[in-house]
């Protein structure tokens, strides 16, 4: 039967020039028979490949003979090699490397030695020779070498298909040593990360990211180094790294879920330090969600709460990575389809509430809970058809569902929300937006009238005491509340006149402490 390409020997001398056009991509000449992934699809392997393999070396260099010869009959060509040469001999760095990378461009397969000679430059301690190499790899790689598909090594291509040639089997063999050499670029911008010289770390952080934005090769790689760089000593390479992430995810949106997926294995290391967690928190709290991302926000907020139930068992972590972590499940959360999740989070969450030093960080907390609350309060309002109107009785109110677990958490949720209220925070604070928007919010939802009248009047109580600027932000509030909810507006314009009360009716009215009492006690946790 007829031999494989393999099995002829002699067919190497008969071999002419593997020929590119001017711009013209190696890969192009491939025959989209490799893809195929049918019986046809086969690999040599043991002897078979090895005899392959020698008989493509001395293809090889039967080509490089070739392609010397014809740069010497051309006249054009011949002047270029001159001076691309010339610079390589006596140039500055600069022009040697821009020298060598024209040459790898103008046909890289046959100036594989000359690619060798860039990637040697680059894995040298020397920073300055190592920076310029790697700038001119990177835009060899991405803009002349990798084609928009993972490479294939030597044993994963069809070399026993049956319509294999040697030719092909040359840009076969060429593919994977374009692999391999990809590699130890990525080793040299691995060593340049453990430099000392924050600048060439960030150069090389740059590089990498636009390696991973630009080509799928060795993604995971890439990938696995970004992230690495989060736990870097230096403030400076780690803000970096975050920002080079940031852009990864803005270039390619359907990375989220693998970057987050990296991310998130990344904090969950042993031994973490809290500026490295700090780091990563952030940049997970600043991926950009979409309607459609419902599996990217999943895993967020799974890992949150992993590290939110790390972070109240280890007290040293602190506030301010509090803060962080409940700011991050409060941006996802909305993008899930239930928050069952949170529900063994309740406790933690609501001591946070009540013993957080930091009012921001509180804030966040209540904010989670909203999601549980009004979630609940929703419920109710629809079995109830509507919120009821202030002429129901309190006691009615109060014990309908009061068994259940969501009565007690909708309740504990309103009085954490008023003890919030009776603090000074509010009157002092200058950055309590995401306070009042979350009183606006509760409020309007809140199934329980006398509850919602109660919080408008300490508010209104707590507008008398503030600061100009903050009142008319509490009185607007006010305003808003009762455009949402008529009801409250004539339960408002009916409050009784304290002074009106006769010295026979104080006693009743007030408490020994000059506390008013009425229906509701401000005074008390419990609205």
């Amino acid at each position: 039967g007829k031999r494989s390409w393999w099995e002829n020997t002699d067919s190497a001398d008969d071999l002419e020039l593997i020929k590119f056009e001017e711009g013209q991509p190696w890969h192009t000449l491939l025959p989209t028979y490799l893809n195929e992934t049918d019986g046809h699809n086969v690999k040599l392997q043991g002897d078979r490949l090895a005899l392959a393999t020698k008989l493509i070396d001395v293809a090889y260099q039967k080509q490089m003979k070739l392609y010397n010869e014809s740069l010497k009959n051309s006249s054009e060509m011949k002047g270029d090699l001159k001076w691309m040469n010339d610079m390589i001999k006596s140039g500055t760095m600069s022009d040697k490397v821009a020298a060598m990378a024209l040459k790898v461009q103008g046909s890289p397969f046959h100036e594989l030695e000359t690619l060798d000679t860039l990637i040697g430059m680059a894995l040298k301690k020397e920073q300055r020779s190592a920076q310029l190499a790697i700038e001119a790899l990177k835009d060899l790689f991405v803009n002349n070498l990798l084609p928009e598909r993972q490479l294939r090594a030597m044993d994963n291509n069809s070399l026993n298909h049956a319509n294999m040639t040697l030719s092909t089997a040359l840009l076969v063999w060429f593919e994977a040593q374009l692999k391999n050499r990809y590699a130890k670029v990525l080793d040299a911008l691995d060593a340049g990360l453990k430099s000392n010289v924050d600048f060439f770390k960030r150069e090389c952080l740059q590089t990498i990211s636009e390696l991973l934005i630009g080509k799928p090769e060795q993604e995971a790689r890439l990938l696995e180094m970004l992230v690495n760089k989060l736990g870097d000593p230096s403030r400076a390479t780690c803000s970096k790294a975050v920002e080079a992430l940031k852009t990864v995810v803005r270039a390619h949106p359907a990375m989220k879920i693998v970057v987050v997926r990296e991310v998130r294995q990344f904090l969950y290391r042993p031994n973490l330090k809290i500026r490295p967690i700090f780091n990563g928190i952030i940049l997970l709290s600043q991926v950009q969600l979409n309607k459609g991302d419902h599996a990217v926000a999943v895993q967020l907020v799974e890992g949150y709460l992993s590290l939110f139930e790390k972070t109240m068992k280890e007290e040293e972590y602190g506030s301010r990575l509090l803060s962080a972590l409940l700011a991050g499940i409060n941006k996802a959360l909305p993008y899930l389809d239930n928050t069952d999740s949170l529900g063994k989070y309740v406790d933690p969450l609501f001591r946070i509430v009540h013993t957080a030093t930091s009012f921001s960080t509180a804030t966040q907390a209540l904010m989670l809970l909203s999601h549980l609350a009004l979630s609940i309060s929703h419920e109710q309002s629809k079995g109830k058809g509507k919120v009821p109107a202030e002429k129901e009785s309190t006691e009615d109110k109060a014990a309908q569902g009061e068994e259940t677990g969501e009565a007690q958490i909708l309740k504990r949720y309103y009085r954490a929300l008023y003890a919030k209220l009776l603090s000074d925070q509010i009157t002092t604070r200058s950055r309590n937006t995401l306070f009042l928007n979350l009183l606006y919010r509760s409020i309007k939802g809140d199934p329980l009238h006398h509850r919602a009248v109660a919080f408008l009047k300490r508010l209104l109580i707590c507008a008398a005491q503030s600061v100009p600027p903050i009142a008319a932000g509490l009185l607007f509030l006010v305003s808003e509340i009762v455009r949402a909810r008529p009801s409250l507006k004539e339960c408002l314009a009916n409050i009784p006149e304290q002074a009106a009360t006769t010295a026979g009716d104080t006693d009743k009215e007030f408490g020994e402490d000059g506390g008013y009492l009425g229906n509701f006690n401000v005074l008390k946790r419990e609205p």
